[in-house]
Protein backbone atom coordinates (compact mmCIF):
# COMPACT_ATOMS: atom_id res chain seq x y z
CA UNK A 1 0.00 0.00 0.00
CA UNK A 2 1.50 3.38 -1.14
CA UNK A 3 1.07 6.06 1.61
CA UNK A 4 1.14 9.45 0.30
CA UNK A 5 2.79 12.08 2.74
CA UNK A 6 1.77 15.65 3.58
CA UNK A 7 3.49 18.62 3.01
CA UNK A 8 4.22 20.69 6.07
CA UNK A 9 1.69 23.38 5.49
CA UNK A 10 -1.23 21.20 4.73
CA UNK A 11 -0.68 19.26 8.39
CA UNK A 12 -0.62 22.36 10.07
CA UNK A 13 -3.41 23.87 8.78
CA UNK A 14 -5.93 21.80 10.49
CA UNK A 15 -5.77 19.27 13.76
CA UNK A 16 -7.66 16.22 11.61
CA UNK A 17 -4.46 16.95 9.05
CA UNK A 18 -2.23 16.27 12.46
CA UNK A 19 -4.19 13.04 13.42
CA UNK A 20 -4.18 11.79 9.86
CA UNK A 21 -0.29 12.71 9.43
CA UNK A 22 -0.07 11.46 13.03
CA UNK A 23 -1.61 8.15 12.04
CA UNK A 24 0.58 7.53 9.24
CA UNK A 25 3.50 7.46 11.53
CA UNK A 26 1.33 4.94 13.75
CA UNK A 27 1.44 2.98 10.63
CA UNK A 28 5.23 3.21 9.51
CA UNK A 29 5.80 2.39 13.33
CA UNK A 30 3.74 -0.43 13.06
CA UNK A 31 5.02 -2.11 10.10
CA UNK A 32 8.59 -1.71 11.97
CA UNK A 33 9.42 1.49 9.57
CA UNK A 34 11.07 3.09 12.37
CA UNK A 35 12.99 5.48 10.45
CA UNK A 36 9.74 6.92 8.34
CA UNK A 37 8.01 6.88 11.64
CA UNK A 38 10.67 9.08 13.24
CA UNK A 39 10.64 11.35 10.12
CA UNK A 40 6.82 12.12 10.74
CA UNK A 41 7.12 12.11 14.35
CA UNK A 42 10.07 14.10 14.59
CA UNK A 43 8.38 17.09 12.16
CA UNK A 44 5.08 17.58 14.27
CA UNK A 45 7.26 17.59 17.10
CA UNK A 46 9.19 20.33 16.08
CA UNK A 47 5.81 22.27 14.33
CA UNK A 48 3.52 21.27 17.52
CA UNK A 49 5.44 19.78 20.57
CA UNK A 50 2.93 17.84 22.39
CA UNK A 51 3.96 15.00 25.46
CA UNK A 52 1.86 12.58 22.93
CA UNK A 53 3.80 13.27 19.66
CA UNK A 54 7.46 12.77 21.77
CA UNK A 55 6.18 9.79 23.01
CA UNK A 56 5.65 8.67 19.85
CA UNK A 57 9.16 9.42 18.55
CA UNK A 58 10.63 7.92 21.67
CA UNK A 59 9.23 4.57 21.11
CA UNK A 60 10.47 4.55 17.72
CA UNK A 61 13.61 5.30 18.91
CA UNK A 62 13.09 3.06 21.60
CA UNK A 63 12.14 0.08 19.01
CA UNK A 64 15.06 1.12 16.78
CA UNK A 65 17.47 0.81 19.86
CA UNK A 66 18.53 4.31 19.36
CA UNK A 67 18.21 4.97 23.10
CA UNK A 68 20.13 8.11 23.64
CA UNK A 69 17.94 9.46 21.26
CA UNK A 70 15.35 7.83 22.77
CA UNK A 71 16.20 9.00 25.81
CA UNK A 72 15.64 12.87 24.87
CA UNK A 73 12.27 12.48 23.50
CA UNK A 74 11.21 11.13 26.66
CA UNK A 75 12.61 13.61 28.55
CA UNK A 76 10.96 16.38 26.26
CA UNK A 77 7.58 14.76 26.71
CA UNK A 78 7.92 14.57 30.54
CA UNK A 79 8.72 18.58 30.40
CA UNK A 80 5.99 18.73 28.34
CA UNK A 81 3.40 16.13 29.92
CA UNK A 82 0.82 16.55 32.99
CA UNK A 83 1.01 12.75 33.60
CA UNK A 84 4.65 12.66 34.61
CA UNK A 85 3.99 8.97 35.37
CA UNK A 86 3.87 7.80 31.79
CA UNK A 87 6.61 9.06 31.02
CA UNK A 88 8.73 8.08 33.56
CA UNK A 89 7.58 4.63 33.03
CA UNK A 90 7.99 5.18 29.53
CA UNK A 91 11.68 5.57 30.07
CA UNK A 92 12.25 3.09 32.81
CA UNK A 93 11.22 0.12 30.59
CA UNK A 94 13.60 1.90 27.77
CA UNK A 95 16.55 1.80 29.99
CA UNK A 96 15.48 -1.83 31.44
CA UNK A 97 15.42 -3.08 27.36
CA UNK A 98 18.71 -1.61 27.01
CA UNK A 99 20.24 -3.50 30.25
CA UNK A 100 20.42 -0.33 32.18
CA UNK A 101 18.83 -2.06 35.16
CA UNK A 102 20.71 0.35 37.24
CA UNK A 103 18.96 3.21 35.26
CA UNK A 104 15.91 2.43 35.40
CA UNK A 105 15.14 1.09 38.83
CA UNK A 106 15.19 5.08 40.35
CA UNK A 107 12.73 5.78 37.61
CA UNK A 108 10.23 2.68 38.96
CA UNK A 109 10.81 3.52 42.58
CA UNK A 110 9.20 7.49 40.93
CA UNK A 111 6.46 5.83 39.30
CA UNK A 112 5.67 3.04 42.22
CA UNK A 113 5.60 5.83 45.08
CA UNK A 114 2.44 7.64 42.78
CA UNK A 115 0.76 3.90 42.17
CA UNK A 116 1.81 1.07 44.30
CA UNK A 117 -1.20 -0.93 43.10
CA UNK A 118 1.05 -1.36 39.83
CA UNK A 119 2.26 -4.96 39.98
CA UNK A 120 4.70 -5.31 37.55
CA UNK A 121 6.11 -2.68 38.58
CA UNK A 122 6.48 -3.73 42.22
CA UNK A 123 7.51 -7.58 40.40
CA UNK A 124 10.36 -5.55 38.65
CA UNK A 125 11.23 -3.77 41.83
CA UNK A 126 11.70 -6.92 43.79
CA UNK A 127 13.36 -8.79 41.23
CA UNK A 128 15.99 -6.37 41.08
CA UNK A 129 16.10 -6.25 44.74
CA UNK A 130 16.63 -10.15 44.75
CA UNK A 131 19.10 -9.51 42.51
CA UNK A 132 21.15 -6.78 44.79
CA UNK A 133 21.02 -9.30 47.76
CA UNK A 134 18.70 -7.27 49.27
CA UNK A 135 16.01 -10.40 50.30
CA UNK A 136 13.99 -8.25 52.67
CA UNK A 137 13.02 -5.50 50.51
CA UNK A 138 12.28 -7.95 47.90
CA UNK A 139 9.88 -9.58 49.82
CA UNK A 140 8.07 -5.86 50.54
CA UNK A 141 8.04 -5.41 46.58
CA UNK A 142 6.94 -9.03 45.88
CA UNK A 143 3.76 -8.46 48.79
CA UNK A 144 3.00 -5.37 47.28
CA UNK A 145 2.86 -6.98 43.72
CA UNK A 146 0.52 -9.57 45.49
CA UNK A 147 -1.97 -6.23 46.46
CA UNK A 148 -1.11 -5.27 42.97
CA UNK A 149 -2.27 -8.28 41.03
CA UNK A 150 -5.30 -8.63 43.28
CA UNK A 151 -6.96 -5.40 41.83
CA UNK A 152 -6.35 -5.70 38.48
CA UNK A 153 -8.16 -9.37 39.18
CA UNK A 154 -11.15 -7.62 40.71
CA UNK A 155 -11.27 -5.00 37.72
CA UNK A 156 -11.16 -8.25 35.59
CA UNK A 157 -7.63 -7.17 33.96
CA UNK A 158 -6.04 -10.15 32.77
CA UNK A 159 -7.94 -12.56 36.09
CA UNK A 160 -5.75 -15.75 34.55
CA UNK A 161 -2.46 -14.15 34.50
CA UNK A 162 -2.76 -12.17 37.44
CA UNK A 163 -3.86 -15.53 39.49
CA UNK A 164 -0.99 -17.35 38.00
CA UNK A 165 1.37 -14.53 39.03
CA UNK A 166 0.15 -14.70 42.28
CA UNK A 167 0.57 -18.44 43.11
CA UNK A 168 4.71 -17.79 41.45
CA UNK A 169 5.11 -14.79 43.80
CA UNK A 170 3.78 -16.50 47.22
CA UNK A 171 5.91 -19.09 46.66
CA UNK A 172 9.11 -17.10 45.76
CA UNK A 173 8.12 -15.17 49.38
CA UNK A 174 7.52 -18.59 51.37
CA UNK A 175 11.37 -19.47 50.14
CA UNK A 176 12.81 -15.81 50.63
CA UNK A 177 11.09 -16.02 54.47
CA UNK A 178 12.19 -19.58 55.05
CA UNK A 179 16.06 -19.13 56.37
CA UNK A 180 16.20 -21.97 58.30
CA UNK A 181 16.50 -25.40 56.58
CA UNK A 182 17.53 -28.94 58.14
CA UNK A 183 18.14 -32.41 56.43
CA UNK A 184 18.76 -35.63 57.52
CA UNK A 185 20.49 -38.41 55.24
CA UNK A 186 21.30 -42.03 56.21
CA UNK A 187 22.19 -45.13 53.95
CA UNK A 188 22.49 -48.70 54.70
CA UNK A 189 25.17 -51.22 53.26
CA UNK A 190 23.96 -54.82 53.57
CA UNK A 191 25.61 -58.23 52.90
CA UNK A 192 28.77 -57.63 50.27
CA UNK A 193 32.70 -57.65 51.28
CA UNK A 194 32.34 -53.91 50.50
CA UNK A 195 30.64 -53.24 53.61
CA UNK A 196 33.10 -55.09 55.91
CA UNK A 197 36.02 -53.43 53.69
CA UNK A 198 34.35 -50.27 54.69
CA UNK A 199 34.56 -50.44 58.78
CA UNK A 200 38.31 -49.06 58.47
CA UNK A 201 37.69 -46.64 55.79
CA UNK A 202 37.03 -42.80 55.21
CA UNK A 203 33.15 -41.95 55.46
CA UNK A 204 32.46 -42.69 51.66
CA UNK A 205 29.37 -43.95 49.92
CA UNK A 206 31.38 -46.94 48.79
CA UNK A 207 31.94 -49.51 51.19
CA UNK A 208 29.77 -49.09 53.89
CA UNK A 209 26.19 -46.89 54.96
CA UNK A 210 27.00 -43.54 55.95
CA UNK A 211 24.73 -40.38 56.59
CA UNK A 212 24.84 -36.66 57.10
CA UNK A 213 22.69 -34.23 58.86
CA UNK A 214 22.83 -30.86 58.04
CA UNK A 215 21.64 -27.14 58.90
CA UNK A 216 21.38 -24.53 56.68
CA UNK A 217 20.89 -20.56 57.75
CA UNK A 218 20.18 -18.77 53.85
CA UNK A 219 22.03 -15.17 54.29
CA UNK A 220 20.83 -13.98 51.34
CA UNK A 221 19.81 -15.21 47.68
CA UNK A 222 23.47 -16.62 46.75
CA UNK A 223 24.46 -17.32 50.25
CA UNK A 224 24.29 -19.78 53.51
CA UNK A 225 26.07 -20.97 56.10
CA UNK A 226 26.03 -24.61 57.07
CA UNK A 227 26.87 -27.01 59.29
CA UNK A 228 27.16 -30.77 58.62
CA UNK A 229 27.30 -33.83 61.13
CA UNK A 230 29.04 -36.81 59.26
CA UNK A 231 29.20 -40.61 60.19
CA UNK A 232 29.62 -43.72 59.12
CA UNK A 233 27.20 -46.58 59.85
CA UNK A 234 27.95 -50.08 61.19
CA UNK A 235 28.10 -53.14 59.25
CA UNK A 236 24.76 -54.10 57.83
CA UNK A 237 22.53 -51.35 60.01
CA UNK A 238 21.32 -47.79 61.00
CA UNK A 239 23.37 -47.59 63.91
CA UNK A 240 26.00 -45.08 63.93
CA UNK A 241 29.71 -45.64 64.47
CA UNK A 242 30.63 -42.92 66.99
CA UNK A 243 34.09 -42.90 66.54
CA UNK A 244 33.22 -41.95 62.85
CA UNK A 245 31.19 -39.14 63.30
CA UNK A 246 32.75 -35.80 61.96
CA UNK A 247 31.80 -32.12 62.31
CA UNK A 248 32.07 -29.55 59.95
CA UNK A 249 31.35 -25.36 59.52
CA UNK A 250 31.23 -23.44 55.95
CA UNK A 251 29.59 -21.90 53.77
CA UNK A 252 27.54 -22.71 50.34
CA UNK A 253 27.34 -20.55 47.27
CA UNK A 254 25.37 -20.26 44.19
CA UNK A 255 27.58 -17.91 41.70
CA UNK A 256 25.01 -18.19 38.90
CA UNK A 257 21.44 -17.51 39.28
CA UNK A 258 18.72 -19.41 38.34
CA UNK A 259 21.35 -22.29 37.44
CA UNK A 260 22.13 -25.37 39.75
CA UNK A 261 25.44 -24.97 40.09
CA UNK A 262 26.57 -25.26 44.20
CA UNK A 263 30.41 -24.16 45.78
CA UNK A 264 31.05 -25.26 49.20
CA UNK A 265 33.92 -24.66 51.66
CA UNK A 266 33.89 -26.57 54.81
CA UNK A 267 35.99 -26.18 57.95
CA UNK A 268 36.23 -30.43 59.40
CA UNK A 269 36.70 -30.27 63.23
CA UNK A 270 39.38 -32.92 64.65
Amino acid sequence: TEIYTLSLHDVFRSEYHQDWYAAVGETYYKNKNYKNSQGVFGKLSKLKPTADYYLSLAESYRAHGDYELSNIAYLKAESLSTKKRNTLKARAYMYLQAGMEDKAMPLLKKVHIEDPNDALISENLGHYSLKKNRNAEAVNYFKQALNGYEVDKKSNKNIEEAREKQENLTQLITSLEKRWSLSLFDGLCIGSNACEAGNQGLISPFGQGFGQGKISYQYNSSLSVISRGLWRNKKDSLAVDRRSFQPTLGIEIHPIKDSNLLLSAEYMFE
